[in-house]
């Protein structure tokens, strides 16, 4: 099996570079010798990588021209004043953008131009209250707003939300203390189906893997996690390989020094075979890595399956838990639009299905298969 982990870190780096306003959307990318130099890598690696983002819909290729940056994509900086009388959402994303976040912003501005709204996407390397308190400063012109994973002090944003006095729905995740609408995957769901598929191919107990943060949609992952357990007759404690942040930047070496570690520790102290449930797909990848590293099968020596499906999990064979992350944003946007126009039928929590996309890595064949999905479930807020 083959582990081309090169291709998603510069995939990875293009990706940071678009979002960074490096390279003009109206100019094709530089030529891939050019791309090759700057990014220190073969012209192979750099095609794979490139081929990711194409995968995802954020680079778009032409025969004979060269490849660009997908019209459909939504770049920070580059919004335009809206139209008078036009309705006005905004989405207020405050960390590195991955590909998630990407698809889920698709999502949204796909609704918003479908029902003849503005949507706006704003950008900031702050914390999320910091920027909703400056729009409450400044003089809000929006009529509504969609947090995307949040991350900062619970009582902070929701005093900066009700400051706004417009209606907010949360993306993904939610602070710790705050009772609003939030539209998201169903992490439990998808914690117990990925916990529940390596238990049953393994009968004997395995683990989690994730980062030491109160972050909701983790605790979820890890809640599914623990009833699998439980419902296969083993107890979660002890099982939980968690490791500490070391850099708010998702996607640095810095930040993920501490997961090769506990990755490399892990895999020095357990009995094979065995069963490891990463909490998303960058943390499966660095597994995955250390694996080869120490030789290794994934899906014999060692199963392993992560949450997200990211296009490199399809390139390293990696199972993963599935999310609409488009129709997630779409949902949103319904969500707030409902909220604004008056509609009380919709101020409660939405969770979407997830589906779990079975690969080489926990026992599949080389074929895609997947998994029977949960319904689709709308949970009111108490």
């Amino acid at each position: 099996m083959q582990y081309n982990s090169k291709a998603p870190r510069v995939g990875d780096a293009i990706l940071k570079d678009i979002w960074s306003n490096v390279y003009d959307p109206s100019e094709y990318l530089p030529t891939e010798d050019e791309l090759s130099r700057r990014y220190c890598v073969s012209r192979m690696t750099l095609r794979k990588g490139l081929s990711i983002l194409e995968k995802e819909g954020v680079l778009v290729k032409i025969p004979n021209c060269g490849t660009r940056i997908s019209s459909e994509l939504k770049l920070p900086g580059r919004s335009e004043p809206g139209a008078p009388g036009k309705i006005r959402i905004a989405a207020v994303v405050t960390t590195f953008p991955d590909l998630l976040s990407m698809e889920v912003t698709r999502g949204i501005r796909q609704f918003a131009d479908a029902h003849n709204c503005d949507f706006v996407l704003l950008q900031s390397a702050r914390n999320q209250d910091e920027v909703l308190t400056e729009l409450v400063k400044t003089g809000c012109s929006f009529d509504g707003f969609l947090l995307l994973n949040s991350f900062c002090d619970g009582r902070r944003i929701d005093a900066a939300v009700k400051a706004l006095k417009v209606p907010v729905v949360y993306v993904d995740k939610i602070p710790h203390g705050v009772d609003a609408p939030v539209v998201s995957a169903d992490h439990f769901a998808g914690g117990y189906l990925a916990a529940s598929h390596l238990l049953k191919k393994l009968g004997r107990p395995i683990f989690f893997f994730c980062e030491s943060a109160e972050i909701s949609s983790l605790q979820l992952r890890f809640a599914g996690f623990s009833r699998a357990m439980d419902d296969y007759g083993f107890s979660a404690k002890g099982h939980q390989i968690s490791f500490d942040l070391v850099s708010e930047e998702y996607l640095s070496e810095k930040r993920q020094s501490n997961a090769f570690a506990a990755a490399e520790k892990l895999l020095s102290e357990v009995k094979f075979p065995c069963g490891i449930f990463a909490a998303n797909d960058y943390l499966a990848r660095i597994i995955a890595t250390v694996a080869a590293q120490r030789n290794l099968e994934l899906g014999k020596d060692l199963l392993l399956v992560g949450f997200d499906d990211l296009p490199f999990a399809e390139s390293m064979k990696i199972s993963s838990i599935r999310q609409d992350r488009a129709g997630i944003g779409r949902e949103a946007a319904e969500q707030l639009l409902g909220m604004i126009e008056g509609d009380c039928r919709v101020s409660f929590s939405k969770l979407l299905p997830v589906q779990l996309v079975e690969r080489v890595s926990s026992g599949g064949d080389e074929k895609d298969k997947t998994l029977p999905s949960q319904e689709k479930k709308e949970i009111e807020k108490k």
